[in-house]
This record gives C-alpha cells, sequence and structure tokens, in this order.
C-alpha cells in the first residue's frame, strides 16, 4: 500500500474504528499496533494532526495501553 492510500485509508479508518469503541482495550492495542507500523511513513505534519490527538484521547491509564505508546520509541520519526 502506498503513502497516499494510508493517508486517505488507513488512518481516517483508525480514527473511526477508536471512535467507535473507545472502551475495548483489544481494539484500541490494534489500533495502536497499527500506528505503530505505519507511522514512518506518515508526515511530520499527518503525526501532529492526525497521530498525537488520538494517542492523546486514547485511555492512558491502562498498563497494556501506556506500555504499547511508551515502549516503541525506536519506531518513532526522528525530524
Amino acid at each position: 500500500m502506498d503513502d497516499t492510500a494510508i493517508r486517505r485509508m488507513v488512518l481516517p479508518k483508525l480514527k473511526m474504528v477508536y471512535e467507535t469503541n473507545p472502551n475495548d482495550l483489544k481494539i484500541v492495542l490494534n489500533i495502536l499496533a497499527c500506528l505503530e507500523i505505519i507511522l514512518h511513513r506518515l508526515e511530520k505534519q499527518q503525526i501532529i494532526e492526525d497521530v498525537l490527538p488520538l494517542i492523546w484521547i486514547v485511555n492512558q491509564t491502562d498498563p497494556e495501553v501506556i506500555a504499547r505508546i511508551a515502549g516503541n520509541k525506536n519506531n518513532y520519526c526522528h525530524y
């Protein structure tokens, strides 16, 4: 899948799935896993506008969610 398709299709779908299932831990962890996979293919502005706000609203009190967000710091883009 090319970068344009990811920006236009995958990211909006991830946001939609989260908005309809914000309390389902398994779905939230899968969304974060998908973000981890596509993050390196996104532009800096896309990360600022779409990814960070989504991560911000995710329930960050669950230990598994915290581990998923914080544990993968080596995969984030370096600008």
